[in-house]
C-alpha cells in the first residue's frame, strides 16, 4: 500500500527548519527525514548587571549598558538605543539616547536612584533587535539617619490626661527615607511652664517610635512646643494648645474683704472657680459650692451655697457676713468630689455700740456707806453681734438722791469690759439709806443694776454703839460707845509708854497703857478696857481708848451730826504728847487737839473696831 508523499516544516526559534520528504508515494513504512537549518538574528543583551542596590538618591556603582550584535554574533556599532527610567523617579547622567560603539556596547553616563528608598527600574530599547527591551532594576536603600520626623501628630490635648491620639515619630535619612534599621530612643520634652505626663520616651521599631500614654499638663489656651529628640539627630517639633482637663479642685479666685464690720455683708464677696489639676477653669462645670467658716469664732450668715455658672460661683449679692469680731476668720469652699479651697485670713471688727450689760452686779447685794463697794461691778459694751467695744468710758450714776458715787468711771478693755476697781458709795443718810440702784451708761445706751442695800452707814447704831468711821485700816470700821465713862485721869505722869496717833493704833496703845498702869480701871485706858455692853444677846467687850486720829473721827463724823451725845469739852486720846507728862486731847467744842497734863480729868469715850 502506498501513501501520498508528505512534507512537514518546523521552524525553531533562532533557526529555519526544512523538512523534505521526497518519497512519493509514501508508504506507512517509509522513513521521514527531518532536516533542521538554523537562521541567526540581530540581538540586544545586557552588558552590565541588571540588578544593583545603592543608597536612595545616589548613583549605582555600574551604569547600565547593553551590547548590540548582528545575526552572526558580531558587535554592531552605530545602533541607537534608548535608556528610559520606568520606576523610582531617578535620573540619567547625560543623554538617555546613546549609540553603540565599535564594541557594540551602548552605555549611559550614570543612573542616580530616586530619593525615596525602594525599587527603581530602567529599560534599554531598540525595537528592531531581539531581546529588547532590556530591563535593569536597582533597590534604593535608606542612608544614614539624620533627623527625627513627626509622622503622626498628637491629638486630644486635655490638660493632665494622655493624648487621645498618641504621637508617632520616624527616624529618617537626609532624603526623608525611614531608617528601618534604627532602634533609637526618642525623648519628648516641653517648653517652659508646661509639664509632660505619662511616659516621655519611646523606642523605635524598624525606624518608627510610637508613644503610648504621653500627655501634657498646662494652662488652657496656651500653645506649648513639644520637641522629640534623638541624640545627634535633628529634632522634630509640635505645637500643642492645651484644653482644660477633668474637674479636680476649687480655687478662691476673689478673696473676701480683708476687714468688715460685724454682721455687715462683706464689701467684697468671695468668688470660687472650679478648676482642673493644673488650675484651668472648667467653663462647663455647674457644681454646687458651699462656703463655711472654718477658722475663727462666730456664725457665717447669708446665702452660703450656690451653683457654679460656667465654672464660677460668684457670691456677690449673697450677703455673706459674720457676727463675732476677730482677725483670724477663714472661709472654706467645698463641693462634692473636688478638693476644697480656703480663703486668706481676714478680720471682722466690732460695729457701733448697741448694747450694754452688767457682767458683775455692784455691791455684793449690800454696801457700806463711804467705802468701796465690796463687789465692784463689771460692765460690757458690745455691738449688735455681741462684740466688745474697746476703749470707751462707762459712767456709773445713782438712781435716786440717796448719796454720791466716786471713782465712777471705767474704760472698756479689748473684750469690751469695763471693770470698776474703786467705785465708792457715800450715803446722804446718817443711818441706813433706802435700797438704791446704779445706772451704767455709754453714749446713748445704759443699763441699771439690781437693787443694792445700804446696810451700814456712819452714825448708824451698830453692835453696842454708833458707827463713827468706815474703811481702812479696819476690816470694816470704828464704833464709838453710846455714852461717856465720865471724867477720868489719863495716869502715868512722868512715864513715856510709847503710843501712836494714827488710825488703827488705839487698840495697841490701850494694851500698853493698861500693862504700864497695872490695869487700873480708875484711869481712862483701864476704864475703856473694862467696859462691855450686851446687845441682841451678844456681849461686846473689846473696847479701848481711841488714838488721836480715831478720836477726831468721832468728833467729825458723830458729834458734828449730833449723834452720840458728846459733851462740848475735852476728851482723852490714847496718844501721848511729849516726854511722858502729857497726852493728846480732842476738844469737842471747837474741834481742836492739844496736849494736856495726864493728871487732869477729861471725858472718856470707848471705841471698838469691827
Amino acid at each position: 500500500m502506498t501513501r501520498p508523499a508528505r512534507s512537514i516544516l518546523y521552524l525553531l526559534p533562532g533557526s529555519i527548519a526544512l523538512m523534505l520528504a521526497l518519497i512519493f508515494p509514501l508508504h506507512n513504512t517509509q522513513a521521514v527525514t527531518i532536516v533542521s537549518i538554523k537562521v541567526e538574528q540581530d540581538m540586544i543583551t545586557p552588558n552590565s548587571p541588571t540588578s544593583q542596590s545603592s543608597v536612595a538618591g545616589s548613583a549605582v556603582a555600574q551604569p547600565p549598558s547593553v551590547k548590540i550584535t548582528d545575526a552572526f554574533g558580531n558587535p554592531a556599532s552605530g545602533v541607537d538605543v534608548t535608556f528610559t527610567i520606568t520606576g523610582g523617579e531617578g535620573s540619567i547622567t547625560g543623554d538617555g539616547n546613546v549609540t553603540s560603539g565599535p564594541d557594540g556596547i551602548a552605555a549611559i553616563g550614570g543612573w542616580t536612584l530616586g530619593a525615596i528608598a525602594g525599587a527603581n527600574t530602567m529599560t534599554a530599547v531598540n525595537a528592531g533587535y531581539a531581546g529588547s527591551p532590556v530591563t535593569f532594576t536597582a533597590t534604593g536603600t535608606s542612608g544614614e539617619a539624620t533627623k527625627v520626623v513627626l509622622t503622626r501628630q498628637s491629638a486630644g490635648t486635655a490638660s493632665g490626661s494622655a493624648f487621645t491620639t498618641q504621637p508617632q515619630v520616624t527616624i529618617q535619612d537626609a532624603a526623608g527615607n525611614t531608617v528601618s534599621s534604627s532602634t533609637a530612643r526618642v525623648t519628648a520634652t516641653i517648653s517652659d511652664d508646661g509639664t509632660l505626663v505619662g511616659t516621655t520616651t519611646a523606642i523605635a521599631t524598624a525606624g518608627v517610635a510610637t508613644f503610648t500614654n504621653l500627655g501634657i499638663a498646662g494652662k488652657a489656651g496656651t500653645a506649648y512646643t513639644i520637641t522629640y529628640t534623638v541624640s545627634n539627630l535633628d529634632p522634630a517639633n509640635q505645637i500643642v494648645t492645651v484644653t482644660p482637663g477633668l474637674a479636680s479642685k476649687l480655687a478662691i479666685t476673689r478673696q473676701p474683704s480683708s476687714s468688715t464690720v460685724s454682721k455687715a455683708p462683706f464689701a467684697v464677696q468671695p468668688e470660687v472657680t472650679i478648676q482642673d489639676a493644673e488650675g484651668n477653669a472648667m467653663t462647663d462645670a455647674t457644681n454646687a459650692i458651699t462656703l463655711t467658716l472654718s477658722t475663727g469664732t462666730g456664725k457665717l450668715d447669708g446665702m452660703m451655697t450656690m451653683n457654679a455658672v460656667a465654672g464660677v460661683a460668684d457670691f456677690s449679692g449673697n450677703g455673706l457676713n459674720i457676727d463675732l469680731a476677730g482677725a483670724d476668720k477663714v472661709l472654706t469652699a467645698s463641693a462634692v468630689g473636688l478638693t476644697a479651697a480656703a480663703t486668706n485670713a481676714f478680720a471682722i471688727t466690732a460695729g457701733p455700740a448697741s448694747q450694754i450689760e452688767i457682767v458683775t452686779q455692784p455691791g455684793g447685794n449690800s454696801v457700806v456707806s463711804g467705802t468701796m463697794l465690796a463687789g465692784q461691778p463689771e460692765i460690757k459694751v458690745s455691738d449688735e453681734g455681741g462684740n466688745g467695744i474697746t476703749g470707751v468710758t462707762v459712767t456709773a450714776t445713782l438712781e435716786g438722791a440717796y448719796g454720791t458715787l466716786t471713782n465712777n468711771t471705767a474704760i472698756t478693755d479689748d473684750n469690751g469690759k469695763a471693770t470698776f476697781t474703786e467705785l465708792t458709795f457715800t450715803s446722804t443718810f446718817a443711818t441706813a439709806s433706802p435700797d438704791y440702784t446704779i445706772k451704767f451708761s455709754y453714749d446713748t445706751i445704759s443699763v441699771t443694776s439690781g437693787s443694792v442695800t445700804h446696810t451700814l452707814a456712819v452714825g448708824k447704831p451698830y453692835q453696842g454703839g454708833y458707827i463713827a468711821y468706815l474703811g481702812s485700816p479696819f476690816t470694816t470700821g470704828l464704833i464709838a460707845a453710846q455714852r461717856d465713862l465720865g471724867d477720868l485721869q489719863w495716869g502715868g505722869f512722868g512715864t513715856l509708854i510709847g503710843t501712836g496717833g494714827g488710825l488703827g493704833e488705839g487698840k495697841v496703845n490701850t494694851e500698853r497703857i493698861v500693862v504700864q498702869l497695872a490695869n487700873n480701871p480708875g484711869y481712862a485706858a483701864g476704864a475703856c478696857d473694862s467696859y462691855s455692853v450686851t446687845e441682841g444677846g451678844v456681849t461686846y467687850d473689846d473696847w479701848y481708848l481711841p488714838s488721836r486720829d480715831e478720836l477726831h473721827q468721832l468728833y467729825q463724823n458723830l458729834h458734828n451730826r449730833h449723834i452720840g451725845g458728846f459733851a462740848p469739852s475735852g476728851y482723852w486720846s490714847s496718844t501721848e504728847d511729849g516726854a511722858g507728862g502729857g497726852a493728846w486731847t480732842q476738844n469737842f467744842d471747837n474741834g481742836s487737839q492739844y496736849g494736856d497734863y495726864k493728871g487732869l480729868e477729861r471725858r472718856v469715850r470707848p471705841v471698838r473696831a469691827f
